[in-house]
């Protein structure tokens, strides 16, 4: 720090006087107060050994290898097995539910649907109709004369405007059933159907069928059923399977340029439904 005279001989001043500066250390010439030298401190300034770098927290994490989690994959098990075993169970339901609804409909196209040769052609008899008036009485009368048999057993009959078939069973081989068909007042060779040792519980005669009632049954049919401009296909008689007695039962199918329909009555002609 300077200090100056003040003017007209006053007490000296104590302050700084501006624009000048306190002296820096080592900016002056050295003295022997041991203030060091300007190299002394510059080399006292020189390059200082690192410290080395702390680690960061995160460095042990990054290193450490993971460990398991074996409760996250039992409680993932614990959950997944159940559920596979039940969408297994549920898709194995659903498929034997699909098998046994197939089975069924496969039993009601045997009954409902023949798929004899020839029974899309309607030629026959001209002029003569196999379903109404007299025409069943006499087909079947036809069809029982011809057949082996006193009575003959049949397990079904399917009467059409121009033909019909007879299926029945062996009289002497009670397990042979044979397929008959009765077409221009002749009656076919037997065709050979599968063995059935139960046969003996599905065979009826003809006389358990009022068949005069039934023919005035499928002429109205038609109307009964609500088949606008409708047409009887064809009339089957057969035991019904899925009754515990096997009860015959008459099934006349009617068809028309706006829909079709069925009617399932009793051998005396009593309707059951209308489907």
């Amino acid at each position: 720090m300077s200090y100056q005279m003040p003017p007209s001989g006053g007490p000296p001043r104590s302050t700084p006087i501006p624009g000048q500066s306190t002296p820096i250390p080592g900016t002056g010439p050295a003295t022997s107060s041991g203030v060091p030298t300007a190299s002394a401190f510059l080399g006292s300034q020189g390059p200082q050994p690192e410290t080395p770098a702390a680690a960061t927290p995160y460095s042990y994490l990054a290193t450490r290898p993971k460990e398991r989690n074996w409760g996250f994959w039992i409680v993932a098990l614990l959950i997944f097995v159940p559920t596979a075993i039940g969408v297994g169970a549920a898709v194995w339901g659903l498929f034997a539910a699909k098998d046994a609804v197939d089975k069924a409909n496969d039993i009601v196209d045997t009954i409902s649907v023949p798929n004899f040769p020839g029974s899309g052609d309607s030629s026959g008899d001209a002029g003569v109709s196999q379903l109404l008036d007299g025409g069943p009485a006499a087909t079947v009368a036809a069809l029982d004369a011809g057949i082996p048999g006193d009575p003959t057993n049949f397990i079904e009959i399917i009467l059409y405007p121009g033909y019909a078939f007879g299926t029945a069973q062996d009289p002497v081989q009670l397990d042979h059933i044979d397929r008959y068909q009765w077409q221009d007042g002749a009656l076919g060779a037997p065709a050979p159907q599968t063995n059935d040792p139960d046969a003996a519980s599905k065979v009826f005669t003809i006389d358990a069928v009022q068949w005069d009632v039934i023919a005035a049954l499928a002429a109205d049919a038609p109307r009964l059923a609500a088949v606008e401009e409708g047409e009887v296909t064809h009339i089957a008689i057969t035991r019904d399977v899925f009754t515990e007695v096997h009860d015959v039962v008459v099934r006349i199918y009617m068809t028309g340029p706006r829909g079709s329909a069925f009617i399932e009555a009793t051998p005396d002609g009593t309707v059951i439904r209308i489907v």
